[in-house]
């Protein structure tokens, strides 16, 4: 499904051979030892990322022969030009949520990116709007886009109709296409369950 989110497009899409893809990541996601508690921005969640001892272990083929079949039309759509599409390089890493965990707004446009994606690998809760983000909801952020402050949100009956964040509302096994430069963030796990998701960026070697 491609959707206008505060003016840049993105795809949401199942991502193919879900289970096995998982199946090949649990060993993974069950051992401590594979993550880091990351501590280079405002969160709390393990992952790989920056930490290419751990990242390296993971089985990203299984991730990666997959990724086409939502990639391509993405790229198709955003309209890359097609002398583009072999010099796409990508770099992809995991991230774990437990209860009390959570990512800080960001977005993934440095180093050239292009275009970025998140994953859900492991989800043991349906994520949606009744469950109230009870395992982490993946939100896109805009603070441009939000006319009064948070300060003035309770002078409105409501209040969520003026705030610029987006919930696609990812489930286990979607796989969500957008462009590197738009903000994001996940909410607080509150469940006593792990989340788990594959995050990866997508730049152009030109040359």
């Amino acid at each position: 499904m491609f959707e206008l989110v505060f003016g840049s497009l993105i795809f949401k899409t199942k991502m193919p051979n879900h289970e096995e893809i998982k199946q090949g990541f649990l060993p993974f996601l069950n051992d401590d030892n594979a993550f880091n508690t990351s501590n280079r921005w405002d969160c709390n969640c393990d992952t790989t990322m920056h930490h290419e001892d751990l990242n390296s272990k993971l089985p990203w083929n299984l991730f990666f022969q997959n990724i086409q079949p939502g990639l391509g039309p993405y790229l198709q759509e955003i309209g890359l030009k097609q002398e583009y599409k072999d010099k796409i390089q990508s770099y992809a890493w995991a991230n774990r949520y437990h209860q009390g965990q959570h990512q800080e707004v960001h977005a993934h446009s440095g180093d050239n990116n292009l275009v970025s994606c998140a994953y859900i690998l492991d989800q043991a809760g349906e994520n949606t709007a009744e469950n109230d983000g009870m395992y982490g909801q993946f939100i896109f952020y805009n603070s441009a886009s939000e006319p009064f402050s948070p300060f003035q949100m309770h002078l409105f009956e409501e209040p969520e109709r003026w705030t610029a964040r987006h919930n696609p509302f990812l489930q286990e096994g979607d796989i969500v296409f957008f462009p590197s430069t738009l903000n994001h963030y996940v909410t607080w796990n509150k469940s006593d369950t792990i989340r788990a998701s594959i995050s990866a960026n997508f730049r152009i070697l030109e040359d």
